[in-house]
């Protein structure tokens, strides 16, 4: 899959393309991109998903569901052939909604369908909706797709929806909304082994600060490495039993593992919330509980098994 993050380019091959914010990618997401997809092998064109880059734009950055190397990971999963974060400035911010149909979804690319949900806007002040972009699909050679959006339990699923669920800390809830569990990922860094010293070593990064994180605390995880799923306990905060400590941390110990992954690029699924991080009295304190998390853990993955590890 090839992914662009540039207004540098120009797609020479006939395309069908597909727009949204598509943080997360959620399930709501996946049935357009899978429509796309769909129509993509049946008429030999390249499927590209088009979000826009705002980070130029907006002073304050929302936090994100999915960074950039994850979406790259599940657009191409799902079959996407081209992941474009185009760069939105003020040229695309004041570009009339015709302009941007025949500049950049005809010139730049080359779509011969366009699919969108219902409430997707375009232009300037998004004063472009799917009405127009239906208008012109005969002026502008391609064929516009308006598909509804996918609703759970009457509410359409969204990426707002997901983030409040994130914050709440309800990680079934999550996974429900995204199709799969919500994970984190970093570079696995050395730590100060404190964790070997007590009986319960565990790999330790430090997420990118771009990347909207649930409440501190422990958790149901589990750890893929080398095509393995492990099973683990991770505990997300700033590990207020290590004095000195100041820095944000997931910090997973995986169950039956004795691999060296230091310096290893690894993504952590977060399937249940535990409990709120606690300051203990001592480390022999902290031994206590992790021991007591560790059969929890065992206890709560049998309990999950036929339910989130079915959508990893």
């Amino acid at each position: 899959m090839e992914y662009i993050k540039s207004d540098k380019f120009n797609i020479d091959c006939p395309t069908v393309v597909t727009f949204g914010k598509f943080d997360g990618i959620h399930i709501g997401h996946k049935i357009l991109v899978e429509e796309a997809v769909r129509i993509a092998e049946s008429e030999g064109l390249k499927v590209v998903l088009c979000t826009f880059d705002m980070s130029g734009w907006l002073e304050c950055r929302i936090p994100q569901i999915s960074l950039a190397d994850e979406r790259c990971r599940l657009c191409e999963k799902l079959g996407v052939d081209v992941l474009l974060e185009y760069p939105f400035d003020d040229d695309m911010a004041t570009m009339e909604p015709e302009a941007f149909v025949e500049e950049f979804i005809q010139g730049k690319l080359n779509a011969k369908y366009v699919i969108v949900g219902t409430d997707w806007r375009f232009g300037i002040n998004r004063s472009g909706d799917v009405s127009l972009l239906s208008s012109l699909q005969e002026k502008y050679g391609y064929k516009a797709v308006v598909m509804d959006k996918y609703l759970k339990d009457g509410r359409e699923i969204s990426s707002t929806w997901i983030r409040e669920e994130i914050k709440k800390g309800n990680m079934e809830e999550v996974a429900e909304l995204l199709g799969y569990p919500y994970s984190v990922s970093g570079k696995v860094l050395h730590g100060n082994q404190i964790g070997r010293t007590i009986g319960f070593p565990t790999i330790n990064f430090e997420p990118e600060k771009e990347k909207i994180l649930p409440p501190f605390g422990a958790y149901v995880s589990s750890v893929t490495v080398d095509g393995i799923s492990y099973k683990a306990v991770t505990n997300v905060g700033m590990k207020p039993t290590v004095e000195g400590n100041k820095s944000l941390t997931v910090e997973t110990h995986i169950l039956d593992f004795a691999k060296d992954v230091y310096d290893d690029f690894l993504e952590v699924s977060l399937l249940h919330f535990i409990r709120p991080e606690t300051k203990f009295e001592s480390f022999e304190a902290l031994k206590k509980q992790l021991q007591f998390l560790y059969f929890q853990e065992l206890s709560l993955q049998e309990r999950l098994t036929h339910s989130l590890y079915q959508v990893l």
